[in-house]
């Protein structure tokens, strides 16, 4: 009774109600200050980056069209499969299933990977006993023939319809999947057409490998062509789908080299090989799906910023499960601390999103990328709050980056080969 008498006395409730209006008064300069500060960063780092030339709209960082006759990626059977709500597109990524060589339907396993072809019989051999093939007593020759009996028998129909377009000579498919990406979240994109062009260009790779050692060069080549045009499907859709087309490029020049070791390529179609692949790096490519995944981080920003509901869902998102903030804590956060995350977010990437990279040398890429990788680790550890949204600045790895670069390595050598056998088959060898 005594304390509640002292609490109603008049000069207690006049301090009770300073203290109340103080702290409100300092709960909002500080939220103001915070919003100012947070909005003063980002405009300046904005404007740092589009006077570089860049973009932070989606919809310009799709690729400009390609006309049906010339494209690829108008064949019928990819019509819709980057559409991840589209029933046309489900039939037709199902369709490119059938190319995934298995033992059985049930099976959804994979075949040996092909990562080094220094022993091509062994390769043979162990995806002929994957496929349950009877190979005991064969030569790699004939283990060749029966995995191109297979191969045929499997997926015949679908190879049939994709040799039909080689003669395109640019591949782009018609729907991408960030169309219409101002309306839905990046991070609620799927990429649903990345595993059936992966496993049809798998298959692809063996058939080629099996024409080459069977002496069947038109196979082989319309093989090899197929593999590019497999890659060449694959255009910004973020990181996961870099990786998937380096894959694809591999393989793709793993036939190209291949068949140059067996000496089975024309003139002409040595100067198609090289003419195929010298229009884009894979170091612009790696800048362009940079392009999108930062453009893509800063528009889930913005949605976290302007939604409570979805802060706590997009917060664990990106954190990759690993930690889980309170609702309440992201309902009383800082708009301006949102805003100094993007600000901190696009200064740190500006070197890896310029678009022209004319000139640039690979040894200053991958300086750039190091370079990246160590000042993470700093402002991992003190850049908070300007760094409070975990993974947002160590995002990408550079490991991707350095995969780019082997990639285009890979990319000069065959060129060089495809010169020297050009030379070869000039000079009568």
């Amino acid at each position: 009774m005594a304390f509640k008498k002292w609490l109603l006395q008049r000069k207690v409730l006049k301090r009770l109600a300073w203290g109340v209006v103080a702290f409100l008064t300092i709960t909002v300069l500080f939220y103001q200050v915070e919003r100012w500060r947070g909005a003063r960063a980002w405009e300046s780092a904005k404007e740092d980056y589009l006077a570089t030339g860049g973009t932070l709209s989606m919809k310009d960082l799709l690729p400009d069209a390609i006309p049906s006759n010339e494209n690829f990626g108008a064949l019928p059977i990819f019509k819709d499969i980057a559409l991840e709500d589209s029933s046309l597109g489900e039939e037709n990524r199902q369709k490119l299933k059938q190319a995934h060589l298995q033992p059985s339907e049930q099976s959804s396993t994979f075949g040996p990977m092909p990562n080094s072809f220094s022993d091509r019989e062994n390769y043979f051999r162990e995806y002929a006993a994957y496929l349950d093939l009877k190979t005991e007593g064969l030569s790699s020759s004939e283990i060749a023939t029966e995995l191109l009996n297979f191969v045929d028998q499997k997926a015949g129909s679908i190879l049939q319809e994709l040799e039909a377009g080689i003669a395109r000579p640019k591949s782009q498919l018609c729907e991408h999947p960030f169309q219409g990406a101002e309306e839905k979240l990046w991070i609620y994109q799927s990429v649903p057409h990345l595993m059936p062009i992966l496993e049809t260009a798998r298959t692809v790779h063996l058939r080629g490998l099996a024409a080459i050692q069977t002496s069947n060069p038109a196979v082989a080549f319309s093989s090899a062509v197929i593999c590019l045009r497999l890659r060449g499907l694959i255009q910004n859709d973020f990181l996961i789908g870099l990786v998937v087309a380096i894959d694809i490029d591999g393989w793709a020049l793993d036939l190209i080299q291949y068949g140059i070791e067996k000496q089975i390529w024309t003139d002409d179609q040595l100067a198609s090989f090289t003419q195929a692949t010298t229009p884009e790096l894979p170091r612009k490519r790696f800048r362009s799906v940079m392009q999108i995944e930062v453009v893509g981080l800063l528009q889930t920003m913005d949605v976290m910023k302007n939604s409570i509901r979805d802060r706590t869902i997009l917060q664990s998102a990106m954190a990759g499960g690993v930690e889980t903030v309170p609702r309440f804590l992201h309902a009383i956060t800082p708009k301006g601390w949102y805003d100094l995350n993007k600000a901190e977010l696009l200064r740190f990437n500006l070197p890896l999103l310029l678009q022209d990279s004319a000139g640039e040398s690979l040894q200053e890429l991958l300086s750039d990328i190091r370079e990246r990788e160590e000042k993470a680790k700093v402002l991992n550890e003190s850049s908070w709050p300007s760094n409070f949204l975990v993974s947002q600045v160590t995002y990408p790895p550079p490991l991707f980056g350095e995969e780019a670069i082997v990639d285009e390595l890979k990319y000069e050598l065959m060129r060089v080969s495809c010169g020297i056998e050009r030379f070869h088959l000039a000079n009568k060898r």
